[in-house]
């Protein structure tokens, strides 16, 4: 065999490695046989990996272009394609956490946020808990997502919280906490691909002839939701409205 011979059948098992460890990370955390910590880890060696697997494929290429050997130069070319994808699509996620505030915890009043009641039992020994992070939260958020303040109704707060009910349930959400008398609901999100568990608040009062609704939506785990929560909360209010 020659050089670039034996260095394209080396990179073919490197290669499908590389590929399997994402969902590899998924499966684990899913399955609960390790944390998500584990789990990052696992995809950040999946990231040195590929870039490890991208130079060696650059290599590949150069060696069987000096031999002339098509075969082996059009495989370098094939794993350096898809190592450049998994490198992007990481990229494309740090990006993404550096554009967002750095927060898990988003709400429409960070003055009095609405409370986590039957959520808290919920959570478990590694997760965040249920209480709002004040100013150092409520400061970044104001920065970073100006537009999500309270939500104002001429709907009675009764009309509207029927509305938001079945709005949240129209998506989905496990419903864990259901008082129309307070003006009280909580629910929980899960994530299609890692099983992320969010939860979320929605507190109805009535105001004037109206009513005020503010929302609050928090991860149980990471420090960063990468938008995820704001987003949930933006989609309630612009469904709300229509």
């Amino acid at each position: 065999m020659t050089r670039s011979e034996r260095l394209g059948a080396l990179l073919l098992p490197i290669t499908l490695l590389g590929l399997l460890l994402f969902p590899l990370a998924v499966a684990g955390f899913r399955w609960q046989l390790w944390g998500f910590g584990t789990a990052f880890l696992i995809m950040q060696g999946q990231v040195v990996l590929s870039l490890a697997t991208l130079l060696l494929a650059a290599v590949l290429i150069l060696l069987a272009r000096r031999q002339h050997e098509r075969a082996q130069a059009s495989r370098g070319g094939w794993i350096a394609l898809m190592m450049v994808l998994v490198v992007a699509l990481y990229a494309v996620q740090v990006h993404k956490a550096k554009t967002v505030p750095f927060i898990h915890d988003v709400t429409t009043d960070t003055r009095n946020p609405p409370v986590f009641e039957a959520v808290a039992s919920l959570r478990g020994p590694g997760d965040h808990g249920v209480d709002y992070g004040g100013e150092a939260v409520a400061s970044q958020q104001r920065v970073g997502y100006p537009d999500l303040l309270p939500l104002t109704t001429d709907s009675d707060p009764e009309q509207a919280y029927i509305r938001l009910k079945a709005m949240v349930q129209a998506k989905g959400w496990e419903l864990v906490a259901d008082e129309p008398e307070r003006g009280h609901l909580e629910a929980v999100v899960t994530s299609t691909l890692f099983g992320f568990k969010d939860d979320l608040v929605i507190r109805v009062q009535p105001q004037g002839e109206g009513a005020r609704i503010d929302m609050r939506s928090a991860s149980r785990i990471g420090r960063s939701d990468l938008g995820a929560n704001a987003a949930r909360l933006r989609a309630l209010r612009e469904g709300f409205a229509q």
